[in-house]
């Protein structure tokens, strides 16, 4: 297993807005205090605040919104006037169209229900504000009435909102140890650390491909660190005296040779986890790539792509010779973002047969997850073992096994924290320096990404007369 720091930590256009989280602030800025805010208006975006409803991060999570975003810097500016600002740039780019009905979906999750409606009202009326001024049609929409029905199941079981739920997914992204019931018990601003955490990691991983290879270094990382914190634990139960497990005794009738019998019993489960062979992804990946090259009709998609990009371009070179404020400048430069208008609609069916695929893959390779990035006119399937739903599985299993015994697995462990840390220290310095390593290998890629996509907004901004 490769090591890797421990922090490791969505017209019609669809633009919906998820908000995670908020606690009381400023009087001017209190609706937004510690909020999560997703953006996806086919560019997906972060928007991270602080207690004081400042925003600390904004993170692109897919390629457009890594154009959107590139060479800009929102830290220090309300959540409401960032989300103003990158509608928009949206509309400046083409993302948004005055010509048909776009549909904002807006998700919040605070601390309570009355902050949570303040929350939705603050954006909602900010959007809205926004469209009327630009006289553009807009509807919004509030997350509940998009969700399906297992979702809507799911909170109301758990007693909570849709948006925490959402939060409480991504962050399980990120935490073996996270589980549903655990995360409807935790505060909004904790969940929002998690993802805060690793959205940090993740910044100089630019574009889909890289993101893959960190989610896969990060999967790999959580493992051996986890294995060997439960390998430390262990050792250290074994030397310790039976009136040391005193504490998660109170309330059962278990002797500490019990206790230790059982945690080994869970280190060997853990250690038990059949992660895959590098040859076994490799193969598993390489049938995957092929199912998909042998797909015509996506072929098509793409062949129709490469032909609508070169069309684009002779247009745009036909502008750039066309007379400023001619009739024939003005028709070249509606040929262009019509142009542009079939590339997007194209791109939206290649991400839907790319999601459906991804779907395939899961169901026929179970405990795998799946990056699908574009190659040279082709498309390449990434393959990585999601040990941290295999961990979380085990980790359910002998949390209910201790709890049938009357102690508490966590604790157990928090018994022997302070005693393992200095070897839990090593092992992160160790994973620290590997992910140091890591980013200096994917910087030259990185910066030739980030580079493109400064020449793709370039171009867009030039497309739309911006």
């Amino acid at each position: 297993m490769k090591k890797f720091s421990l922090f490791l930590g969505m017209l019609l256009m669809v633009l919906s807005i998820g908000l995670y989280g908020c606690t009381i602030g400023s009087a001017n800025t209190a609706y937004a205090a510690d909020a999560y805010v997703v953006l996806d208006i086919n560019p997906s975006v972060e928007i991270l605040a602080d207690g004081k409803g400042l925003v600390i991060q904004v993170n692109p999570l897919n390629e457009d919104a890594e154009t959107l975003l590139v060479d800009t810097d929102f830290v220090g500016k309300t959540v409401d006037e960032t989300v103003e600002a990158i509608v928009a740039l949206a509309l400046e780019l083409g993302y948004l169209d005055f010509d048909v009905e776009n549909a904002i979906v807006i998700t919040a999750a605070c601390s309570n229900d009355e902050n949570t409606k303040k929350l939705e009202a603050k954006i909602h009326n900010r959007i809205r504000g926004y469209a009327d001024k630009k006289g553009m049609s807009m509807e919004v929409i509030h997350a509940r009435q998009e969700a399906d029905e297992e979702m809507l199941a799911l909170a109301e079981s758990l007693e909570i909102s849709i948006g925490k739920l959402k939060l409480i997914q991504l962050a399980m992204q990120f935490d073996e140890t996270l589980t549903l019931e655990l995360g409807a018990t935790m505060a909004v601003k904790d969940l929002n650390a998690i993802v805060k955490a690793n959205r940090q990691e993740m910044k100089e991983f630019v574009g889909e491909q890289l993101r893959n290879r960190f989610m896969e270094f990060h999967q790999e990382a959580r493992g051996t660190f986890g294995v060997k914190r439960v390998q430390f634990i262990y050792d250290a139960m074994v030397l310790a005296e039976a009136d040391f497990f005193a504490p998660v005794l109170t309330e059962s009738t278990a002797t500490a040779a019990d206790l230790i019998a059982l945690y080994e019993e869970y280190l060997n489960a853990l250690k038990a986890i059949e992660t895959p062979k590098p040859t076994e992804e490799v193969i598993i990946e390489a049938e995957a790539t092929l199912e998909i090259a042998l797909d015509e009709d996506l072929a098509n998609l793409l062949k129709q792509n490469q032909t609508l990009m070169q069309e684009m371009l002779q247009i745009k070179a036909q502008l750039g010779k066309a007379k400023k404020g001619s009739d024939q400048s003005a028709q070249l430069r509606a040929q262009l973002q019509a142009k542009w208008k079939e590339i997007q609609a194209n791109n939206e069916q290649i991400q839907a047969c790319k999601e459906q695929y991804r779907v395939e893959f899961k169901g026929n390779h179970k405990g795998y997850e799946f990056g699908i990035h574009a190659g040279k006119g082709e498309f390449v399937v990434a393959a990585r073992f999601d040990w941290i739903n295999a961990f979380r599985t085990i980790r359910i299993e002998y949390e209910a096994k201790f709890a049938e015994i009357k102690v508490s697995l966590t604790d157990l462990e928090a018994l022997f924290e302070e005693i393992v840390e200095p070897q839990l220290a090593t092992v992160r310095a160790e994973c620290q320096a590997d992910f140091g390593a890591l980013k200096a290998e994917v910087k030259g890629q990185a910066d030739a990404i980030r580079e493109q996509f400064r020449e793709n907004k370039g171009n867009k901004h030039g497309m739309w007369g911006k």
